[in-house]
C-alpha cells in the first residue's frame, strides 16, 4: 500500500503543479489582453481628440473665408472692405488657437505615423480661386505702377 500512497501523492502534486502553471499562463494572457485594451482605449481617445481638433480647425478656416466674390467696381470694393477687415481681425484673433491645434495634431501624427486621420484640413472657400486671381492681378498692377 505504500507505493500506492506515493503514486497518489505524486499525481496530486503533478495536478497541483499543472494547475499552477495554467493559472500563470492565464494571468499572462489576461495581462496582455488588458494592455491591448488600454492601447485601444488610448487610440479611441486620441481619435476623439483629433476629430475635435479637425472640427475646430475647419470651423476657424471656414470663418476665415471671404464669402462674396471679388468686387467688380470701386463701389463694391468699398462695401467689401468691412468684411475683409472683419476676417483679418478674426484671423489675427484665432492665430494662437490655430497654432495650438496644429501643434496638438502634430503630436498625434508623430504618435500614429501611418494613420491618415490625424491631419488638419482647411475649408474650401467658395470664392478662393477668384480672390487668388484678383490678388494676382493686383500685384501685377502694382508692379506696373512701381517699376
Amino acid at each position: 500500500m505504500k507505493p500506492l500512497i506515493i503514486i497518489a501523492i505524486a499525481v496530486g502534486c503533478s495536478v497541483v503543479a499543472m494547475i499552477g502553471v495554467l493559472a500563470i499562463f492565464q494571468q499572462v494572457e489576461n495581462s496582455e489582453i488588458q494592455k491591448e485594451n488600454d492601447a485601444r482605449q488610448e487610440y479611441l481617445r486620441d481619435l476623439d481628440l483629433a476629430e475635435m481638433y479637425r472640427i475646430q480647425y475647419l470651423d476657424i478656416s471656414y470663418n476665415s473665408c471671404l464669402t462674396k466674390p471679388p468686387p467688380s467696381s470701386v463701389v463694391d470694393a468699398a462695401g467689401g472692405l468691412a468684411e475683409v477687415e472683419r476676417i483679418l481681425a478674426y484671423v489675427e484673433k484665432m492665430k494662437s488657437t490655430v497654432e495650438n491645434l496644429e501643434q496638438k495634431m502634430e503630436l498625434l501624427q508623430e504618435k500614429y505615423r501611418n494613420d491618415d486621420f490625424f491631419v488638419l484640413e482647411k475649408a474650401n472657400c467658395p470664392y478662393e480661386k477668384e480672390w487668388a486671381e484678383a490678388y494676382s492681378l493686383l500685384q501685377q498692377f502694382e508692379r506696373e505702377q512701381n517699376p
